[in-house]
């Protein structure tokens, strides 16, 4: 048969063009189009950053996903999380966020446990286990309030969480109220009388407050010093004007004089 011939079609008896036939199309295609610029798709100058958005070459997690110019790692995110009940949401989540915690990304991490929060997972030991990593990852940023509120809903959803009645013993002790962080040190106590750290943090708490009430107190006694001495000073320039007013009523001093003195008593 010769060159650009049709075979026939064994399964509906029509004629189906030959491999070479395509071959001498293409050719006749490109060589009416001519030459062209490459401008699509990897280059010198971008193809690291190309590739960085295709899961199966990135060196690094990213901390955002924008599906207009990542769609393959959008659509992978949607896999992980498109399994649809709370738990299993925030489970992912509660992983991503571990992941985040891992490589010290403390503020994803938050976003991170928020979001498995937020999915409203009724299971109160997930969500003590959550709210208590999200106290930790606040721990490390040094937001000591946020992290003392999130380990009491902690130990609101479990209240035999160990982890979350150390980690509000150590922001009560940071934020220096000792008097309930010493409450959170009972209380962990009477569930495990030896844990060791807070045995060393009711120590501490003990000692810091003994020097708190110490400071007060030396404070107190120095404000009501001064009060004492602001007061005699104040009498002592009354009787002295009576004085001068007694015996030379001409020495009494002018109204300047007598704003002056009482500001400089002010100060």
């Amino acid at each position: 048969m010769a060159t650009g011939a049709l075979s026939p079609s064994t399964a509906e008896g029509k004629e189906a063009p030959r491999v070479a036939d395509f071959d001498e199309l293409v050719d006749e295609v490109l060589a009416k189009k001519g030459p062209s610029k490459y401008t699509d798709g990897l280059s010198e100058d971008n193809w690291e950053e190309e590739l960085e958005k295709i899961p199966l070459f990135m060196t690094r997690a990213p901390t955002e996903i924008d599906p207009q110019s990542a769609p393959a790692l959008a659509a992978l995110q949607d896999l992980i999380y498109q399994e649809d009940t709370p738990k299993s949401r925030a489970l992912a989540h509660k992983e991503d966020g571990n992941e985040h915690f891992r490589k010290k990304r403390y503020r994803q991490a938050v976003e991170t446990y928020s979001a498995a929060i937020n999915q409203g997972c009724k299971d109160r030991e997930l969500r003590a286990i959550l709210f208590c990593n999200r106290a930790t990852s606040q721990y490390r940023l040094g937001n000591f309030r946020s992290a003392l509120a999130d380990a009491g809903e902690a130990h609101r959803s479990n209240d035999e969480y160990m982890k979350a009645i150390v980690r509000a013993s150590e922001c009560c002790v940071r934020l220096k109220r000792f008097s309930e962080a010493l409450k959170w040190c009972e209380i962990g106590l009477t569930l495990e009388d030896k844990n060791p750290v807070l045995k060393q943090l009711r120590v501490t708490a003990t000692t810091e407050k003994k020097k708190q009430e110490r400071d007060k107190r030396r404070e107190e006694a120095a404000t009501r010093a001064k009060s004492q001495r602001d007061t005699e000073l104040v009498q002592i320039i009354k009787v002295g004007t009576l004085l001068r007013l007694f015996i030379s009523p001409s020495s009494a001093p002018s109204p300047e004089e007598y704003h002056y003195t009482y500001r400089w008593r002010d100060q």
